[in-house]
């Protein structure tokens, strides 16, 4: 028999979490809830265990954990988690993998510059421009150039930024005609680019190939949900099956999905006839007829819906805006994106699932 101390603490550890609803930050709670009192040693199985769920938000929370840890174990679950389909995962593997182990995380770094998602390549970018030039950084192989110098023309600006950073600091150069800014214009960004490709034809690792991108490979069960569209219409997770779907839970008050909305647009003129999608208007004040209004005076012409706490729990309860779901052709989660996206981040991610 075991003591009455022994048997609390086997089960405080083997206890069962239930799917997060709540999000991330209640995951991340609840996570390090469950931990306490456990033997250092078993919480990495635990983690390791909670970071293969199909939860989004419960793998999340372990991979948070996951990044502070230091076993082989650990390390190679986070550097992993470039191939996940959650955005944030995907950005905290870039962030962090470098710094636990630099071998694998410098490949990783170069192949993130070229990644399907801004935000990956912002990451990537910002950390190469972070380490580039101090103790840590000494480490930095030849094979990032290609991806720094082609991430120049890379159509977000912060990308653009934060590579041109990275490589005035390996090059030294220090002058004005070498910089980028987030508001730099399109003829600035031009001559600086064009500069910084002459710069680099002359070195020989202009010869090299550029890193091969890693991209999402997990595949989820999609969630089970039904939803009435703005025009009385009912639409479900079965009945959308055939094609991708793309499902973008946003709201006329939210700045960055006023920002996102017309890429969007774009992506649905031509994406339209094979691509099914939806739009989820949240803590929406105005109710239908403010999402009717804002929608319309834009030529916004996809589907449009209310949410409510069945369609919102059925994808993690959804908090802040925009976030966004591509489900595939069977329904099965193949991206998740937290933050608003350019549009050919979301039109590469389409690209990709159709052709798998």
């Amino acid at each position: 028999m075991i003591g009455a101390a022994a048997y609390a603490r086997w089960r405080h550890a083997n206890r069962p979490l239930r799917d997060a609803h709540g999000g991330v930050d209640t995951a991340l709670l609840a996570t390090s809830e469950r931990l306490e009192g456990v033997p250092f040693g078993r919480q990495l199985d635990l983690l390791l265990e909670q970071v293969a769920s199909p939860d989004l938000a419960l793998r999340c929370a372990a991979f948070e954990h996951l990044c502070d840890r230091s076993e082989p174990a650990a390390i190679d679950r986070v550097c992993t988690g470039i191939h996940d389909n959650f955005s944030r995962i995907r950005q905290r593997c870039v962030e962090r993998a470098v710094h636990m182990d630099p071998d694998r995380g410098w490949p990783l770094l170069a192949a993130a510059l070229g990644d399907e998602d801004d935000w990956v390549r912002e990451a990537a970018a910002n950390q190469c421009a972070l380490l580039i030039g101090r103790p840590e950084g000494k480490a930095a192989p030849r094979t990032v150039l290609p991806g720094l110098v082609a991430a120049i023309r890379d159509e977000s600006p912060a990308v653009r930024s934060g590579a041109c950073t990275a490589l005035r600091k390996w090059a030294g150069k220090v002058g004005p005609e070498w910089r980028l800014g987030a508001r730099s214009s399109p003829e600035e960004c031009r001559r600086v680019a064009d500069r910084w490709s002459s710069w680099f034809a002359a070195r020989p690792e202009s010869r090299m190939d550029r890193a091969s991108a890693m991209p999402p490979s997990r595949i989820d069960p999609g969630p089970e949900f039904r939803v009435r569209t703005l025009d009385g219409g009912w639409v479900d997770a079965r009945s959308l099956r055939g094609k991708p779907v793309l499902i973008h839970f946003w709201g006329t008050w939210c700045g960055p999905c006023q920002w996102e909305m017309p890429a969007l647009a774009e992506v649905h003129r031509r994406r339209g006839s094979s691509v099914t999608f939806l739009g989820v208007a949240v803590a929406e004040r105005g109710g239908p007829d403010a999402v009717r209004a804002w929608t319309g005076n834009r030529g916004i012409a996809f589907a449009q819906a209310m949410g409510d706490p069945g369609i919102t729990e059925a994808f993690g309860d959804i908090g802040e805006v925009p976030v966004t779901f591509l489900l595939d052709g069977s329904g099965r989660l193949r991206r998740r994106w937290d933050g608003e996206r350019l549009g050919k981040t979301i039109d590469d991610a389409i690209g990709a699932v159709m052709a798998a």
